[in-house]
């Protein structure tokens, strides 16, 4: 049985279940190696396994593999006993512009998401992200997505929808350090047009469902300004700066 996340934290020596992610591997010595592996109910957590002639796992040690583990708990760190794959997003791999995109989602889970606490909404959210990736939704639109809810998630997130000064409802709006303006408040700033305003919206606000559907409709270089993606992904970026 798996802990609630208040038990979590202070788990007893034994076996434990677990489904969840590897985000990270690292080779060690003497056929072992050490996995950074994001699990249900469990939140990022190390663990060591066995690896060359010794693994057994069948490939679910791999990063970006999505498996369930069973593990053991020594008084100061996780053993991985068993491992089965469950998704291992092939088509993802195969594809170079999804495949880069999603390392930028591991790389920045791993680098604003605490270790060892539970941590499912940005697990659930990675696991939603991937699998858009993997239904052919565009890339940059699909990173976008991931890096604002991620930011909202954490209490960081920009409004799009209404000026960071006055509050009016934005119609166009400029970027600025620490949010979007209207085009009374702002002096200076990246312009950002109403359509592509409507655009950013639509991508991070639509449910799952829906979001696909619209995202696959903007397959063709004509229908989707990249650039606008692009560019608001990177200063998305800027609001992870405080952490950590």
């Amino acid at each position: 049985m798996i802990p609630d996340a208040k038990e979590s934290e202070l788990l007893k020596q034994g076996y434990y279940t677990a489904s969840g992610t590897v985000l990270k591997r690292k080779e060690g010595m003497k056929n072992s190696q050490s996995l950074l592996l994001f699990l249900k109910g469990y939140g990022i957590v190390w663990v060591s396994a066995p690896s060359g002639s010794k693994s057994r796992f069948a490939g679910a040690e791999e990063p970006m593999v999505w498996g369930s583990y069973e593990l053991y708990k020594s008084p100061g760190r996780f053993y991985v006993k068993n491992a089965e794959i469950k998704e291992d997003f092939l088509s993802v791999r195969s594809s170079p512009k999804k495949l880069t995109t999603a390392l930028r989602l591991y790389q920045l889970i791993s680098q604003t998401i605490y270790q060892e606490h539970e941590n499912d909404k940005a697990l659930n959210l990675l696991w939603s992200c991937m699998l858009l990736l993997d239904s052919g939704c565009p890339a940059e639109t699909v990173n976008f997505r991931f890096i604002w809810r991620l930011l909202k998630y954490l209490g960081l997130a920009p409004s799009l929808t209404n000026c960071v000064s006055c509050s009016a409802q934005l119609k166009t709006a400029f970027a600025a350090h620490d949010g979007l303006l209207c085009e009374k408040c702002a002096a200076e700033g990246c312009k950002i047009s109403a359509g592509q305003l409507v655009e950013l919206q639509t991508a991070a606000m639509l449910p799952q469902e829906k979001f696909a559907e619209w995202a696959k409709g903007k397959t063709g270089a004509d229908n989707l300004d990249i650039e606008i993606f692009e560019e608001c992904s990177k200063y998305l970026k800027t609001f992870f700066d405080g952490l950590g």
